[in-house]
């Protein structure tokens, strides 16, 4: 009987040795986005010309740019935009619903979204723009302009100057460098709002320079470079174009 006995208090020994097993890690809470990152969608476009429906991504691109240069808002870049877009098989919506809204907002990890729609008629060209809350859907201001269709430039920079004066407002004042670097038309400025350019920017150049970026997104490299090489001649101070057809150069 000694022998059982002793076996039985040996295997209870290594028992109590044996290191338990390990709690199940806790998991890394998710870091909520920066109250000054924003991300500008592509704006739903009402109008009756399709031609100008490809509009959407040069306007967004430059709304994004002029945001980022102000110095006070960090922009998701738009290829990251257009990734995410590919993967929800979003590219083609005209138009993102509150759960659409909401879905991007958290996978892009912004606190803000600029959205809203533009239209064209009898040469009057209107922009109307809204900053909301990704994760409340909650509106946060709206801003409006319209004008001559050939003072494009100037309908998109009132927009984002007036964007900026709102976001602003509801964000800390910034601590890092704008998420983008460059301008719509101008030199970086990141201590001030964009100004107004002496060039005229019209609808149609914008045009050209969305097809190329939509070109670029459908990995059509040359189509891009016909496009930008338009725009370039025809508004030779137009930065943004310039610099994407100095990347496609390289």
């Amino acid at each position: 009987m000694r022998r059982p006995l002793l076996l039985a208090s040996a295997l209870l020994l290594l028992g109590a040795a044996a290191p338990s097993a390990a709690p199940a890690p806790t998991p890394a809470p998710t870091a909520e986005p920066a109250k000054n990152r924003v991300a500008v969608l592509y704006f739903e476009y009402t109008g009756k010309n399709e031609d100008l429906f490809v509009l959407r991504k040069g306007l967004a691109q430059m709304l994004a740019t002029d945001l980022a240069n102000s110095g006070q808002i960090s922009v998701v870049e738009r290829m990251r935009l257009q990734e995410i877009l590919d993967e929800l098989k979003l590219t083609q919506s005209r138009k993102f619903d509150p759960s659409t809204t909401a879905r991007l907002g958290k996978l892009l990890g912004v606190h803000y979204l600029v959205m809203g729609h533009f239209y064209e008629t009898k040469g009057t060209f209107v922009v109307q723009a809204q900053t909301t809350d990704a994760e409340t859907g909650e509106h946060k201001g709206d801003v409006y302009v319209a004008g001559k269709s050939d003072d494009f430039l100037e309908l998109e920079q009132k927009i984002a100057t007036r964007l900026i004066e709102k976001i602003s407002k509801l964000v800390p004042p910034a601590t890092s460098t704008p998420a983008q670097t460059g301008s719509s038309a101008t030199p970086p400025d990141p201590s001030a709002s964009p100004k107004a350019s002496p060039q005229k920017l019209a609808v149609q150049t914008v045009v050209k320079y969305s097809k190329a970026l939509d070109a670029l997104d459908r990995k059509d490299r040359e189509a891009a470079k016909k496009e930008l090489e338009s725009v370039v001649k025809e508004q030779p101070d137009f930065k943004l174009a310039a610099s994407e057809l100095a990347a496609l150069m390289l």
